[in-house]
């Protein structure tokens, strides 16, 4: 047995691209985003030492350009660090832009510009005129994002240059952007609005087994063998993978003994000599709530139904694992990290931790007695429509909502919305917004008016949270159409006539995000035949046990392929293809969907 090296010493961004395993999935994703027509943004989002770093460096390289994009010669990419760089100053972004943007174009691009603002357009109409696209790559943009040097004018200049020019921005951050504003009206600002989130979760168990295997057998000390005990010690994280790994190298190097021989107690010990800091951090980190969840869960405690989705949120973090279906800590060293803490600290009353899960327990019967109290007991019934709705509660407490709205003349309305947020909170925001809808249809059907009232009353009373709303009126008499949305996922419309399913790409923020809206109201034409699906985000952001999405493309295949039938048809096509997708996988988030068929007056 002879070991060439250790190959799992680094621990900053890996720079190397063969030295970079996994992240295929998401990989794919953020360069199908680069490589639409338009580029679009993404933000990478994900916990410290889950990898952003690193994805954004694999990228960047040129080699991975020509491979995932059509073509590759018409991108330029730029990638700036600012962890380094917390305070930097508006000047200085500005200098060092241009000095990426002169390295990039190897000198081809004469920038004689002042770094500014209007030299930068400046440069940028040079770049388009060349049929350029620019890809910005910012790592940490939190820094941004929190620095005083950067005001609202910074984040306008670049929602700007996206709207304007082929730009395209790809930033990572340990939390969504908007939690890591210097101001409130930052945090509001509409730049954020162009950017898709991709979150960050650790390793499949395909890719754990690649990082455990592949650097190991290339350096003549395979682990394939015991990947099991190496994953027992660091779950799925790749940073804890690489820990672990590298301990089992230190110990052969040592000692030469096979991995199977090397003793569990010095491999142990080598493992947490390095990631009890980081199990620390972790701790530190973890709400009391969360606390109290994992150390149950260490105890090898059952947890009441109240407490479950705390648990689903610590397991799509990672931090818990279902193992033949039983929930289990990440690590077995970090279950005796968490029962030698507890043993230290003073712990809840006994008392006290059967009031609050009495409490939790009150408070999620309400919520959903509340949301069940806000939708239709039944669809109604409307000359010339055929109407099918679904809506399934996620067992934590979301926030959807729709209805229906009897409407003078021949006229229905049809409202779906979604809180961004959870239990009691989002149960009365959701009960404000029903009471206000109804409210303001009893004096005005303009669409306008109604979301323009709406947002005014949702910002006056959402505390940290706020709502995405689709609203249309739709008029069987006229034959006509008119919506508006504020941040909702876009409802479809097949035309019968054309067989084609036309997405309504309506704008606007959610509801409350801002004082005053201007929400923008589009009409459609409907004609016999025609299919309208409303829907929320649980539906296409269901996922499988491989945490694959239901996704927008299964939606609207089963929408073409089922569009003939009746809307109670399409409606249980669709849900069999999805529930098909998720394999019985618990949901996150509630599922609403809305099937409209126009079958003209009979």
């Amino acid at each position: 047995m002879e070991i060439t090296h250790n190959p799992y010493l680094n621990r900053t961004m890996i720079r190397d691209i063969k030295d970079f395993y996994g992240r295929q999935r998401e990989v794919a994703r953020i360069y199908s985003r680069i490589g639409a027509a338009q580029p679009q943004s993404v933000s990478i989002v994900g916990t410290r030492r889950i990898g952003k770093s690193s994805l954004l460096n694999f990228i960047y390289q040129e080699a991975n350009r020509e491979k995932y994009l059509k073509n590759p010669q018409q991108y330029k990419f730029l990638f700036i660090d600012f962890q380094e760089r917390k305070k930097i100053t508006l000047p200085e972004f500005f200098r060092s832009f241009f000095e990426l943007l002169s390295r990039e174009f190897h000198g081809a691009l004469k920038i004689t510009e002042e770094p500014s603002y209007e030299g930068l357009k400046e440069v940028m109409a040079r770049i388009q005129q060349k049929e350029l696209k620019l890809i910005l790559l910012f790592d940490e943009f939190d820094c941004i994002t929190q620095n005083e040097n950067f005001g609202m004018e910074f984040f306008a200049f670049l929602r700007a240059l996206a709207n304007r020019y082929n730009v395209a921005y790809v930033v990572s951050s340990g939390r969504r952007l908007q939690e890591f504003c210097h101001t409130k009206e930052i945090a509001d600002s509409p730049f954020f609005n162009i950017f898709s989130n991709l979150f960050l979760y650790p390793f499949s168990r395909e890719e754990a087994l690649t990082l455990i295997g592949e650097p190991s057998k290339a350096a003549g000390y395979r682990l394939d063998s015991i990947a099991d005990s190496i994953i027992s010690m660091a779950g799925y994280f790749p940073f804890f993978l690489q820990i672990a790994c590298s301990a089992f190298f230190e110990y052969a190097l040592e000692d030469n003994v096979s991995p199977q021989n090397a003793p569990l107690s010095a491999i142990h010990e080598l493992f947490l000599e390095e990631a009890s800091a980081h199990f620390e951090y972790i701790w530190d980190h973890f709400t009391v709530d969360q606390r109290q969840v994992l150390l149950h869960l260490a105890e090898g405690e059952s947890l009441p139904e109240s407490e479950q989705y705390l648990v689903r949120e610590l397991q799509k973090q990672g931090y818990v694992l279902l193992e033949e279906k039983q929930q289990q800590l990440f690590s077995s060293l970090f279950r005796e990290y968490i029962l030698n803490v507890a043993s230290l600290e003073t712990p809840i009353a006994a008392s006290e931790e059967i009031q609050r899960l009495a409490r939790i327990e009150q408070e999620l019967h309400d919520a959903q007695a509340m949301q069940r109290s806000l939708l239709p007991s039944e669809e109604p019934l409307f000359e010339g429509l055929q109407i099918s709705s679904y809506f399934r509660p996620a067992t934590e407490i979301g926030g959807d909502y729709y209805d229906y709205l009897s409407l003078p003349e021949t006229k229905l309305g049809v409202a779906i919305g979604d809180v961004k947020g959870h239990g009691m909170p989002a149960g009365l925001l959701a009960s404000t917004a029903s009471g206000c809808l109804h409210t303001t249809l009893e004096t005005t059907q303009s669409v306008a008016e109604v979301m323009r009232v709406m947002n005014r009353r949702i910002y006056e009373v959402k505390g940290h949270m706020f709502m995405t709303f689709c609203f249309s009126v739709l008029d069987t008499a006229h034959l006509t159409l008119t919506s508006s949305s504020a941040g909702h996922p876009f409802p479809y419309h097949y035309r019968a006539a054309t067989g084609i399913l036309v997405p309504w790409e309506l704008g606007n923020l959610p509801l409350g995000v801002m004082p005053d809206c201007d929400c923008s109201v589009y009409s459609h034409t409907i004609e016999k035949d025609d299919v309208l699906v409303y829907y929320s985000d649980g539906l296409v952001e269901g996922t499988n046990a491989e945490l694959q999405l239901f996704g927008f493309e299964r939606l609207e295949k089963a929408i073409i392929q089922h569009a003939h039938q009746k809307a109670s048809d399409i409606k249980a096509a669709i849900l069999t293809e999805f529930f098909t997708h998720c394999q019985q996988h618990e949901q996150e988030d509630d599922v609403t969907l809305i099937v409209i068929k126009f079958i003209g007056a009979t």
